[in-house]
């Protein structure tokens, strides 16, 4: 949504504050975000160990590695 646009009735606007890490290794074992965007190669162990969850993947198409995730294509609502 770009900043200066109202959202939708009922719908709040996400806060997002940018933090650069040096790959998902370096999260906090009880972790402060509730999102992040990186590279399987990054997080895809912390993902199969079941300490992150994969919400979409930002690929065309879906990952094999993660077949049961979809794109944000298809995740996100057609506006």
């Amino acid at each position: 949504m770009p900043p200066n646009s109202t959202p939708s009735p009922g719908v709040s606007r996400p806060r997002a504050v940018f933090a650069r890490f040096r790959g998902a290794s370096v999260l906090p074992s009880k972790p402060s975000l509730s999102f992040l965007f990186d590279a399987y190669i990054s997080s895809g162990g912390q993902i199969a160990a079941g300490k992150m969850k994969a919400l979409a993947v930002t690929s065309p198409e879906r990952l094999q590695v993660l077949p049961n995730v979809p794109t944000f294509k298809k995740r996100l609502p057609k506006e």
